[in-house]
């Protein structure tokens, strides 16, 4: 077993909550991954591991300055763009059957981002597979009434989006799915695969 005791698990969450280079935040997320396998997806109260990777991961994306988790209900964590602090709310949209850990793990002993693709679908059966992953979690935390210029970040959990389905194609959809959060946050992306892929800004859906 490789569990966290409670000691542990506070001191990883002061680390994480002080301002890291999306790099430092990346490699430190990594090694407790690595550290924890697959006691990762059964141990209670470390989830803040997998928001710290995806915080770091998608701060690395977006070129930012800095990155920290912020202690408390919201939001999730921040990033310092170098001209302001951004408020991001984080969840993950799961397809039916999939195994929460699965790109988490592979990510770790790649150290090549999140996902990994291994199976080549349709068009359309990508934009449904999406559609169903994207439209519940969206409206979920739709639902929750965040402060004012809260962001969101989803977190696309699947592995066989075919890298052969056109990228406008699949932002259409992921548009569409996320239409019910676009006047309750400041911003929403999505994290798939090596991509973070914005979709609305202030209401307005963002064009490729």
């Amino acid at each position: 077993m490789s569990c966290l005791n409670k000691i542990k698990i506070k001191n990883h969450q002061n680390w994480l909550a002080k301002w890291r280079t999306p790099k430092a935040m990346k490699c430190y997320s990594n090694k407790l991954m690595d550290y924890m396998h697959d006691d990762l997806f059964i141990q209670a109260g470390v989830g803040f591991i997998r928001e710290s990777y995806a915080a770091a991961h998608f701060a690395n994306l977006r070129c930012v300055q800095k990155v920290r988790l912020v202690p408390g209900d919201r939001p999730d964590f921040q990033i310092w763009t170098g001209y302001c602090v951004e408020g991001w709310e984080f969840t993950e949209a799961l397809k039916k059957g999939r195994r929460r850990g699965d790109e988490y793990r592979s990510a770790s002993k790649s150290n090549m981002g999140i996902l990994k693709t291994n199976v080549r679908d349709s068009i359309s059966s990508d934009s449904t597979k999406i559609l169903d992953a994207l439209k519940e979690s969206t409206i979920k935390k739709a639902k929750k009434n965040y402060p004012p210029n809260t962001r969101l970040l989803i977190y696309l959990n699947t592995d066989d989006y075919a890298y052969s389905t056109p990228p406008q194609n699949i932002k259409d959809v992921m548009i569409e799915a996320t239409k019910p959060a676009k006047d309750a946050f400041a911003e929403v992306w999505v994290l798939w695969k090596e991509k973070a892929c914005p979709l609305w800004v202030q209401g307005i859906p963002v064009p490729v």
